[in-house]
């Protein structure tokens, strides 16, 4: 009896903490909408879903060097709805909340039996993500947050998956939606796939060795390349392939592949010599409180927090927002170098968490191939946030000593409040929107009733209803 109120408590305080990470990112998303418009990509993105609507076809119809399920998904929208600007804006607000909940629901499957207070520790690390959610940077329709959407809830049937031993029917469908970023993102798409295809044939390699089932590696094979085939023909039979190779293979790859130098432009910071040593020393400090050393721990999560804490000491340092953003941003190549060196070393993840650190890590590199590390960050930070739940798990798996396992919630604490506090300013400066002028002038309303929702300072709203006046 006492068991069971126990479980009906935890799915009460879980239901609450899960409301809460959506209400909260919804909000930001909405507020986000009240006190700006990027008009020049809103309308990238909904003049295309508009034709759409009305029946052309891209890449056929139209030129159009983008995936495609994105402006699909919001000419959905407009068909069902009617073309109502706010409409789409609570899109942004649902998909984003939702997201934040999977990544809490991601990291709490990876701290469960692991970790000492796992939902606490969990719900700790994943409220920045409310702050820097998947459409709280970018508050409009995109096909960045979007496929970072797919990829949390492939991640998150992944972990439910493994833990009911792969069935073969939710297997295969996994496979399928795995493909599904492909045709959201093309960069997003390739790198997301092209690692899980290569940690694919290592595990099936490994469980050949050993002598284990690869039914598993099978079903899931036989997802991807029927829900691929798929996909092709489809586009064979609407748009034609070669149509479709052109705009979204050979154009965009001529308008945007960075060269290699500027891939490795994210890693040009000097601190980077300095926080991962500073943050192993600190690892290797708090090992060894098991040998009754107080000090030790203390030091041992100072010294590991002190990276996370550093945008935060920066807001102090400089009223540059430029200069702000860029310490928050650099945490990810930070993030990248310290989880590797961890689970290499220390070597405690196994099954699909030791294939997230990868697949996260290529994943990542391939959506800097779009705009490199300042500018493509912005629909991806849950990304982060897993890394380090990894991170994390590493360092303080089966702590059962109480200073131990304090430690670990401590730093998941401290983590939590810097990339939140850090995050809050980046999303107030709007700084990944600087070359939007969204202080300048009196703030407007949209007046028609298919604007509605639609906010922006200057003359651009009343100009706009004047000439359709």
């Amino acid at each position: 009896m006492a068991d069971a109120s126990s479980k009906n408590f935890e799915r009460v305080v879980n239901l609450a903490a899960g409301t809460v990470l959506f209400a909260v990112t919804a909000s930001i998303v909405w507020w986000q909408n009240t006190r700006l418009t990027v008009l020049y990509d809103l309308c990238g993105v909904l003049e295309h879903a508009t034709r759409i609507a009305q029946g052309d076809l891209p890449y056929r119809d139209f030129p159009f060097p983008y995936a495609p399920l994105t402006f699909l998904t919001q000419a959905a929208v407009i068909k069902l709805t009617g073309a109502v600007y706010w409409h789409h804006i609570v899109y942004c607000c649902v998909v984003a909340g939702l997201a934040t909940v999977l990544l809490w629901r991601i990291v709490a499957g990876l701290f469960r039996d692991h970790l000492a207070r796992p939902e606490l520790t969990a719900f700790f690390l994943v409220v920045p993500a409310a702050i820097l959610g998947i459409y709280c940077i970018f508050p409009h329709p995109f096909y960045d947050p979007d496929a970072a959407f797919i990829i949390l809830l492939c991640i998150w049937w992944a972990l439910a998956l493994e833990r009911k031993g792969f069935p073969r029917v939710q297997t295969f469908l996994l496979g399928s939606l795995c493909v599904v970023t492909l045709f959201v993102k093309q960069n997003i798409g390739l790198a997301f796939l092209g690692i899980i295809g290569i940690c694919l044939l290592i595990s099936l390699a490994i469980s050949l060795w050993k002598k284990c089932s690869v039914r598993p590696h099978l079903y899931f094979i036989g997802g991807l390349l029927t829900a691929f085939l798929a996909a092709l023909c489809v586009i064979h039979l609407t748009v034609g392939l070669d149509n479709y190779k052109l705009w979204t293979i050979t154009y965009a790859t001529a308008r945007r592949t960075p060269s290699f130098t500027d891939m490795l432009s994210v890693y040009n910071d000097r601190m980077l010599f300095v926080f991962p040593a500073l943050f192993l020393l600190g690892t290797l400090l708090l090992k060894k409180y098991s040998e009754g050393k107080v000090i030790n721990a203390t030091l041992g999560t100072i010294a590991m927090a002190v990276p996370f804490l550093w945008p935060v000491i920066y807001l102090i340092v400089t009223p540059d927002p430029s200069e702000r953003a860029e310490r928050l941003d650099n945490l990810w190549p930070f993030v990248f170098i310290v989880t590797i060196a961890v689970v290499l070393f220390v070597r405690r993840l196994s099954g699909v968490a030791v294939i997230l650190v990868f697949v996260i890590i290529a994943t990542t590199h391939g959506i800097f191939l779009s705009q490199q590390l300042w500018g493509s960050t912005y629909g991806i930070w849950p990304l982060l946030i897993i890394l380090l739940a990894l991170l994390l798990r590493s360092l303080f798996e089966d702590a059962t000593a109480p200073p131990m396992a304090r430690a670990g919630t401590i730093l998941a604490a401290i983590i939590s409040i810097a990339i939140g506090f850090a995050g809050g300013f980046y999303i107030y400066s709007n700084e990944r929107l600087s070359y939007v002028s969204f202080e300048d002038g009196d703030m407007q309303h949209s007046t028609l009733p298919q604007l509605q929702g639609l906010s922006m300072r200057g003359d651009f709203i009343p100009d706009f209803e004047e000439l359709v006046k």
